[in-house]
């Protein structure tokens, strides 16, 4: 059997479920899930999910905010750095509140301190190790 890249289930999946009516949504992804297993892909699901998010994000462009911090953020902070992720140069809002999923936050204790956002294809770092990094390269 042929192995189908993770793509093509993406966008295979995102089809069959906008285009089926809402009573019938749960079946077409049963259906979906049969349909790796049967394939034998059932060990790249992982792969395949993360691949039918992101291209649903592109299609819908609802970009995936990434908040890396080296210690948990109090929700102040969270709200702040949120704003900032989607405000565009002007500090207006570029979409409406984003969505809770529209949100991933990690502790990564490797940053010392400060935070790294992802937004997207886009990245800031102003964590304490990329700044290190930085000042050691220039030497």
């Amino acid at each position: 059997m042929r192995t189908i890249p993770v793509s093509a289930y993406a966008h295979a999946f995102i089809k069959a479920v906008a285009d089926a009516p809402t009573h019938e949504t749960a079946p077409a992804i049963r259906r979906f899930i049969e349909l790796i297993r049967k394939r034998g892909d059932w060990p790249r699901r992982e792969q395949i999910m993360k691949a039918c998010e992101t291209t649903w994000r592109a299609e819908h462009h609802r970009p995936l905010l990434t908040i890396e911090s080296a210690r948990p953020l109090t929700a102040e902070h969270r709200a702040a750095l949120t704003r900032h992720a989607f405000a565009d140069r002007s500090g207006d809002v570029k979409h409406t509140e984003p969505y809770a999923k529209d949100i991933e936050e990690r502790v990564n204790t490797e940053l010392v301190a400060g935070v790294r956002l992802t937004l997207g294809d886009r990245e800031l770092d102003g964590s304490l190790a990329h700044l290190l990094h930085r000042l050691f390269q220039l030497n």
